[in-house]
């Protein structure tokens, strides 16, 4: 009678133990890779206690079944930590979009403005679609700011070899002056030299010679343009 009683114990805890597990998880909660998991799991553990010939033996198998589908995690959980890693990569990628040393102070601090928004706004991103939108908006701003050598490229006359925002006879006896040695306006103290000779350089061949001269004459004379070929 003894016996009896311990096998319907037994019984029992293995009805009890599959309903505990089977009510342990919610499979649509999870993604496919994960529910593959939680069904050999369950499968592995309901062989298991058809065989176990205790309470305690069952118990022991629910327990360990339980810790193993505890380690799995739901969709929303892996959501989460792939949200964390979007956003400590849009940090990453926006850090890395530009150079500050390539701008002027009035563009970097406009940058450390988008730079600054763009922190804030990643932060509070609820997911990695909001992320990546946030990041290529980012892009854009980013992109749109001039460099202190697209600003200068504006800047620039062509031709107007000492900077008085006119193209002139006295631009061509300066680039005379400086190929022959002489003090030239590129050589003062204080001159922006790069500037100027960027302008002096009318033909775009990398260097200032008489070339750029004649073309400057033979444009104030009209009888070409600066960039016509001679």
């Amino acid at each position: 009678i003894k016996e009896i009683g311990i096998q319907k114990e037994v019984i029992k805890a293995k009805e009890d133990a599959e309903k505990d597990l089977q009510d342990e998880v919610k499979p649509e909660e999870y993604r496919d890779s994960e529910k593959t998991q939680i069904g050999k799991i369950l499968s592995d553990a309901k062989e298991a206690i058809k065989k176990a010939t205790t309470t305690e033996e069952v118990e022991k198998i629910v327990s360990e079944t339980k810790a193993k589908l505890d380690t799995l995690k739901t969709d929303s959980e892996l959501k989460a930590e792939e949200l964390v890693k979007a956003k400590e990569e849009a940090a990453e990628t926006i850090a890395d979009m530009v150079d500050p040393e390539e701008y002027r102070p009035a563009q970097k601090a406009e940058i450390d403005a988008i730079r600054k928004e763009a922190s804030e706004a990643i932060s509070a991103a609820e997911s990695q679609e909001e992320v990546e939108k946030i990041v290529s908006e980012t892009k854009a701003r980013l992109e749109a700011v001039k460099t202190d050598d697209e600003l200068t490229a504006e800047e620039l006359i062509p031709g107007d070899a000492d900077g008085n925002g006119s193209v002139d006879a006295k631009d061509a006896t300066q680039i005379l002056r400086y190929i022959n040695g002489k003090a030239c306006i590129f050589t003062q103290e204080g001159a922006d030299t790069e500037k100027l000779l960027k302008a002096a350089d009318v033909d775009g061949s990398g260097d200032v010679d008489a070339k750029d001269a004649t073309r400057i004459l033979r444009y104030i004379n009209g009888k070409t343009s600066l960039f016509d070929r001679m």
